[in-house]
């Protein structure tokens, strides 16, 4: 998957390197495995050969005759033919329940993980909400937030505050390192505020998360596109037969899509392939902004979403953007500032605060 990079920055023999250095501890465990595993079974059989020659001596140095031992040594020497294969087996299967008990114990804890995950997120065992949408009709409030990275003493944010209305477009701009995704990320709930609230319409969104989350949709910069069809990443983790298929036409229409989708051979069907590789940059943005509108939030975020597109590409997926001003309440965050030219308003987030830079066009 970096095979571009690799190529490059021309660090094809680091790889490489790094390669033949794993590949040697490979073969080093591999030969203490098979020696391990075939140590006991020569242990096994030195006891035993040892043991016989060792009664031998004994009985030979009490006055016994080693005629009269013939019979003795051969039921001796048939009992160890017939232990040793049991013994060998027994031997090979304790080293080999050894050799993959970790990587059993690996999968066993990740087919058990879905049903924890299950278990934390199951609302009638939890305290986040019943799942039904919340109310957004008047605006969203971040109110005293203060964050810091763990094992970070940099404040991203220290008491910082801003107020969104409902139908309006407002661009966020700062530097790099600023903490603007830090802001998505606490609004999401993907990161725990130490201080200050998320307010909709007046009330915390995390006393009903799950239904705060059905009033966002976001759309980052790179979007995870499985692979799969057009309609299964459209209407992502929904089952084929769950599918509102004239729900997945109307948001291809607002992405400006469905030109593209009508023109393949099998419509919504049409493999995308691994990360979207057989559709262009700004395709792939377009069936992430679908996605976004699948569920009909009402606030849309787009983290850096035309970021990573040339100037013309990025000119058009903002004039589909900007077709859901007013219809819906639009969070952008951006580094060029003609990406959020149309905002109503503009904050800018400096120094751990989010200032208001413009609103309504001043």
């Amino acid at each position: 998957m970096g095979i571009k990079d690799v190529k490059i920055f021309a660090k094809e023999e680091s790889f490489l390197e790094e390669y033949e250095n794993n590949g040697r501890k490979f073969y080093d465990l591999s030969r203490s495995q098979k020696v391990l595993g075939s140590a006991p079974r020569l242990i096994i059989e030195a006891v035993c050969i040892g043991g016989i020659l060792a009664y031998l001596g004994v009985m030979i140095a009490f006055g016994r005759s080693v005629t009269s031992m013939l019979p003795q040594l051969t039921a001796f020497a048939m009992a160890a033919v017939r232990l040793m294969p049991c013994a060998n087996r027994m031997s090979t299967y304790l080293a080999n329940i050894a050799y993959y008990k970790p990587t059993l114990d690996f999968v066993y804890e990740n087919v058990e993980m879905p049903q924890n995950v299950k278990a934390e997120y199951n609302p009638k065992t939890t305290d986040r909400g019943d799942g039904k949408k919340l109310p957004f009709t008047e605006e969203i409030t971040i109110e005293q937030i203060s964050y810091q990275y763990p094992n970070s003493d940099k404040k991203i944010f220290d008491h910082a505050d801003m107020r969104i209305p409902i139908g309006k477009s407002v661009g966020i701009v700062g530097k790099s390192g600023a903490g603007k995704t830090t802001l998505v990320d606490i609004m999401l709930g993907l990161l725990d505020a130490q201080e200050g609230r998320i307010l909709c319409d007046g009330t915390d969104v995390l006393t009903n998360y799950r239904g705060w989350l059905h009033n966002i949709g976001y759309i980052p910069q790179s979007i995870n596109l499985i692979d799969d069809t057009i309609r299964a990443n459209v209407a992502f983790g929904i089952p084929r037969e769950k599918v509102d298929e004239q729900r997945v036409w109307e948001v291809l229409e607002e992405a400006q899509l469905t030109s593209f989708v009508k023109e393949q051979p099998d419509g919504l069907d049409t493999e995308i392939g691994e990360r979207g590789i057989r559709m262009s940059g700004g395709q792939r943005q377009r069936l992430g902004i679908a996605r976004a509108l699948y569920h009909d939030p009402e606030l849309l975020i787009l983290d850096e979403a035309t970021s990573a597109l040339d100037n013309d590409t990025e000119a058009a997926i903002m004039e589909a953007i900007n077709h859901f001003h007013g219809r819906k309440t639009m969070l952008i965050i951006a580094h060029r500032l003609k990406t959020i030219e149309n905002c109503d308003m503009i904050f800018a987030v400096r120094d751990g605060k989010i200032v208001q830079e413009r609103q309504d066009g001043h």
